[in-house]
């Protein structure tokens, strides 16, 4: 009955007007031309900027500093104007980045913390609205209805992590939604999950990349299918040897997109699988170079500006993900500018002996044929030395691990140390996330503990 509460003051409370209104402001904004999509995206800056220069403490006491005012931004150019933040100057400067004039709903959001720094940012209704407005835009743009059946499989636990009998999922009638836990994804349990999303009939499946793999990885090994006409990814990178099994064995059409836990930006994938689109009414983005040799030409470090937040409006927050801009016009005819999928964060990426750094994307080439792994992870500890850890298949073969050990040196380098682990499981972290790469050596790089 609490959940069921829960669910009608959340769907209502995030369904309302202000909703509506965000929804027609996004599919409005998709048919602008480019010039428009500027002139837009500053009017929504402007009002950012005038909101933190007259409320927020940091930047009130910054603007008097440095004797800035609205005048001074005339285009999206003169951000440079004003310093960039990242995550622990915000910790550490909390109360500062509160717009202390605020009336109304605050709620707090939570970075992950994988790198073992996690932190809290505050948002108002406004742009949680707003965000729920653009997940909603990305369905109805690969043709999902808004009443379409949909499974939720997105870090939920739903029942307790000691339960051992189905069901391990509720439904949410309200959002006509079926919530399963990603908890309880072992190889007793899926032949339940399959029968349960096979019974409910759902159009869209929203889940993490890693849990979508893990239940196609089930399929793979039955040799069984699902018919699930639209799988909706984010917060994890989506590998292409996991993106291909998904699409054959859920018989689906993938639509990712990328988000941040400070809300500063969104980019999300069209029905032409040509990038990611920066959605513009939601945060600006920009790049900035990278550490040596983490980058290429239209590379960098993502900085984002939030532009709907007014309870703690973030202006050119560093994230840490690592992004490239796309050159050329995509297909499918919107003006957003667009990003290449994101990969993962500076921190996240290996380091070879010569000081390279590797993206999981390119490390990922090494799973990509081995058919009898039930899932992996690469662990690169502070010295440079490798631990792949394998959770194994039935048909798995010592050769297997061989001849990953022998890829991963391939890319790597001759001389690096690499362990192969058998496990019986990968931990994720609290929140239900999979993490393919750890890297300590990169954590120590880039000042992380």
């Amino acid at each position: 009955m609490k959940k069921r509460i829960q669910d009608f003051f959340k769907h209502y409370m995030r369904r309302g007007i202000s909703f509506r209104r965000c929804l027609k402001e996004l599919e409005q904004a998709r048919k602008y031309s480019a010039q428009e999509l500027k002139n837009y995206q500053m009017e929504k800056l402007r009002r950012t900027l005038k909101i933190a220069f007259e409320n927020v403490p940091f930047y009130m006491a910054l603007s008097k500093e440095k004797k800035l005012g609205l005048n001074d931004f005339k285009t999206i150019e003169d951000l440079h104007k004003l310093p960039i933040i990242d995550k622990k100057y915000v910790r550490g400067n909390f109360q500062s980045f509160r717009n202390m004039n605020f009336r109304g709903p605050v709620f707090k959001g939570l970075t992950s913390g994988t790198t073992g720094s996690p932190a809290k940012f505050l948002r108002d209704l406004g742009s949680i609205n707003f965000e729920n407005a653009a997940i909603f835009s990305q369905q109805r743009w690969a043709g999902v209805k808004d009443n379409d059946r949909r499974v939720w499989l997105r870090g939920d636990s739903v029942v307790p992590a000691d339960q051992r009998n189905p069901p391990f999922w509720r439904y949410n009638r309200f959002e006509n939604q079926l919530i399963m836990s990603s908890y309880h994804l072992a190889k007793q349990y899926l032949p339940s999950y399959v029968e349960k999303i096979l019974e409910f009939g759902p159009q869209l499946l929203q889940a993490y990349p890693s849990t979508a793999y893990v239940l196609s990885q089930y399929l793979e090994s039955k040799d069984g299918y699902l018919n699930i006409p639209v799988v909706q990814t984010s917060s994890e990178p989506l590998y292409e040897h996991w993106r291909e099994l998904i699409i054959k064995r859920l018989r689906t059409r993938i639509i990712d997109y990328y988000g941040s836990a400070e809300r500063v930006n969104i980019a999300q994938e069209c029905p032409a699988h040509e990038g990611l689109h920066l959605v513009s009414g939601y945060g600006i983005t920009e790049l900035i170079p990278a550490a040596e040799g983490a980058g290429q030409e239209n590379e960098g470090v993502i900085v984002g500006t939030a532009l709907n937040n007014f309870v703690m409006p973030l202006i050119r927050y560093k994230t840490g993900d690592v992004g490239r801009f796309m050159q050329f016009d995509c297909p499918c005819g919107c003006k957003y500018p667009r990003i290449y999928p994101i990969e993962t964060k500076v921190e996240n990426m290996l380091v070879t002996s010569e000081g390279k750094y590797i993206s999981p994307s390119i490390i990922s080439f090494c799973f990509k044929k081995s058919q009898n792994i039930e899932m992996s992870q690469v662990v690169q500890e502070s010295d440079g030395g490798i631990t792949v850890k394998i959770v194994r298949g039935q048909k798995f073969l010592a050769r297997d691990g061989e001849k990953i050990a022998r890829s991963m040196r391939d890319i790597l380098g001759a001389d690096m140390d690499v362990t192969i682990q058998y496990v019986d499981d990968i931990q994720r972290s609290k929140n239900g996330k999979f993490q393919f790469i750890i890297s300590k050596k990169s954590n120590s790089l880039n000042g992380e503990s």
